[in-house]
């Protein structure tokens, strides 16, 4: 799925694929904590098992993965729950990338799943950007969480059913 002239996404790992590729994973890990609005602790990559998958998509960018692999323009995590609802705990673009396109592709990739039946998330009520590309894919507001992240801001819960399309 094309989404720019440089980018692609590429294809979705379940966490514990993606740490077969460790240069990939490393990456994913990397732009968390560049340009991630709430980054992971690097503790928390190594607690996800089987049920998190990450969608990736890159392209062919001047700061390469490691020789012939492509730059990560961004990726999306999220945990399969057993009942075919997911919850997309994040999804970053690197700063490049962003208004390319590259963000719709990969909550685009979520969605047609064959497995998803509803997508949650929780996004900064600050995030204007992140916000309107939610409302665009579909997801509709659930309630507002006071105080959701470290810093106290507030988040709002959203929610994408595959009914709703």
């Amino acid at each position: 799925m094309a989404v720019s002239t440089n980018c692609t996404v590429i294809t979705g790992y379940s966490v514990a694929a993606l740490r077969q590729g460790p240069k990939l994973f490393w990456a994913v890990q990397q732009l968390d904590q560049a340009a991630s609005f709430a980054p992971w602790p690097a503790a928390a990559w190594s607690n996800l098992d089987e049920h998190y998958w990450v969608v990736v998509a890159a392209g062919d960018g001047e700061t390469p993965i490691a020789k012939n692999e492509p730059a990560l323009c961004g990726f999306a995590l999220a945990h399969q729950g057993l009942d075919g609802d997911w919850h997309l705990l994040n999804l970053t673009v690197a700063p490049a990338s962003r208004r390319q396109g590259v963000g719709r592709a990969l909550l685009h990739y979520l969605q047609h799943l064959a497995e998803v039946a509803s997508i949650y998330l929780e996004v900064a009520e600050s995030n204007i950007a992140a916000r309107e590309l939610y409302r665009q894919g579909g997801f509709q507001e659930l309630c507002r969480k006071k105080a959701f992240y470290q810093d106290g801001q507030a988040a709002f819960a959203l929610q994408w059913r595959r009914d709703d399309t």
